[in-house]
């Protein structure tokens, strides 16, 4: 089990940091979400839950594949309706994220309970209450970006980014919590009372 959330955190890592050499992305999103799947899939399996996060996974590995060559793409879609349409992509893209990263905290919160950590549980839910309604604010903000004054535009930018990245790091520090966690050594509670019933 440390090994799945091991593979959560490397996996959202990816995706929170860009480091290109030139035009290609060495920390590539689709690698990102191909661990984020794997961890799931352990994950999922093993404490019996039921939910979309796996789907969602396989299929940001497949529509986040522009990203690797994503300076090229900016430089190919240098005229006004290119960068139009890869701002819509990078904002579905992002909608796409969210709505990933809310079934990976669902899971997180499900596997918290069958091992029995209130205090894992606690903190992620906590998180969960701030970081989604937060982020969906900013998501819905950025398409009337472009509609606002220049200097009212870099200001709710750099705002946004600066918040989204605090809660992104706070969001890594909650997964390397789960993975150094104890109780994941434990048999969840579904499997004894399974094994009890047996």
């Amino acid at each position: 089990m440390k090994e799945a959330f091991s593979k959560l955190f490397w996996g959202f890592l990816f995706i929170l940091i860009e480091i290109h050499f030139i035009w290609i992305d060495i920390l590539a999103d689709p690698i990102g979400y191909f661990l984020i799947y794997l961890g799931l899939a352990k994950l999922t399996e093993m404490f019996k839950i039921q939910n979309f996060s796996r789907v969602l996974a396989i299929l940001l590995i497949v529509i986040s594949l522009p990203t690797v060559f994503m300076d090229q793409t900016k430089n190919n879609g240098s005229s006004m309706s290119g960068m139009i349409e890869w701002s819509m992509y990078e904002q579905a893209l992002g909608l796409a994220k969210l709505v990933l990263t809310y079934f990976v905290l669902k899971v997180m919160l499900e596997v918290a309970k069958q091992i029995g950590n209130n205090d894992l549980q606690g903190v992620t839910l906590k998180f969960f209450k701030i970081y989604m309604p937060t982020m969906v604010i900013i998501s819905f903000v950025q398409p009337f970006l472009m509609n606002m004054h220049s200097k009212m535009q870099i200001g709710v930018t750099l705002f946004s980014a600066i918040v989204s990245l605090i809660l992104n790091i706070i969001f890594l520090v909650i997964l390397r919590k789960f993975r150094k966690s104890e109780w994941l050594e434990k048999e969840p509670v579904k499997s004894r009372e399974e094994l009890g019933q047996a």
